[in-house]
């Protein structure tokens, strides 16, 4: 498994991301794809893994001040169950540290919140939203 970690939707490399964001979220969860393109893109830092020289996954870091906002973790579905996600999880996290960010948040479907707390995230009980019929949670996590 190899991760490059890139700066913008403009780099090359975003195409790739671009495709497994729309396999995963759109159509196997059938989240409208339009959802995906909130404008964050341009101004984010990209991470695509890949496995056997092929892409198998991606994540996206947007700084927000003094915050580093997780987003878009998607990993194909045969590749899934292996430690990929924690891997670009772990890879944007060090990113962000180097960048000079302490602190992180994501907004996961609810039932993903064990795997995230399971990574140091922590479950803000007072929000809760629902986006294409997923229950979206708020987590966050210091690091030194």
């Amino acid at each position: 498994m190899k991760i490059e970690i890139f700066y913008s939707a403009t780099d090359i490399k975003y195409e790739s991301a671009s495709k497994i964001r729309k396999t995963v979220f759109s159509d196997e969860q059938g989240i409208p794809y339009e959802l995906d393109d909130d404008g964050y893109d341009k101004e984010a830092w990209h991470a695509l893994f890949f496995v056997n020289n092929e892409p198998a996954g991606s994540g996206r870091l947007v700084i927000n001040g003094e915050w580093g906002v997780l987003a878009r973790i998607a990993v194909l579905k045969k590749h899934r169950g292996m430690g990929h996600a924690v891997k670009v999880i772990e890879a944007l996290e060090l990113k962000g540290v180097e960048l000079g960010l302490r602190q992180f948040e994501l907004y996961p479907h609810a039932y993903l919140e064990s795997f995230y707390s399971n990574l140091g995230y922590i479950t803000d009980p007072d929000y809760s939203e629902e986006v294409a019929g997923y229950k979206l949670i708020r987590m966050h996590k210091k690091r030194d």
